[in-house]
């Protein structure tokens, strides 16, 4: 089983390293195409995964896993009612 999570937490990083310099390369162009905008953008990146990562290891750290899923759920039903209304 902790096979599953090293390979989980492995595939979660380098979708993130694959999706990071997409982002950066979009937001280049509108944010003026300077060197800082994209070593910002990576920066940004790496912090939000450092964050995710301590975010996970304090969950598991100090909640019982019933607990988890209460708190991970309240987590994820939060982002649900911030979406826009916006139709594509």
């Amino acid at each position: 089983m902790t096979i599953l999570y090293v390979l989980a937490a492995a595939l979660g990083a380098a979708l993130l390293f694959l999706v990071q310099p997409m982002i950066a390369k979009m937001a280049l162009p509108a944010l003026g195409g300077s060197p800082a905008v994209w070593n910002t953008s990576l920066v940004f990146f790496q912090a939000a995964l450092l964050a995710g990562y301590a975010y996970a290891h304090a969950a598991t750290r100090w909640l019982r896993p019933g607990a988890q899923v209460g708190w991970f759920g309240d987590r994820l039903g939060g982002l649900g009612s911030t979406r826009s209304d916006r139709r594509f």
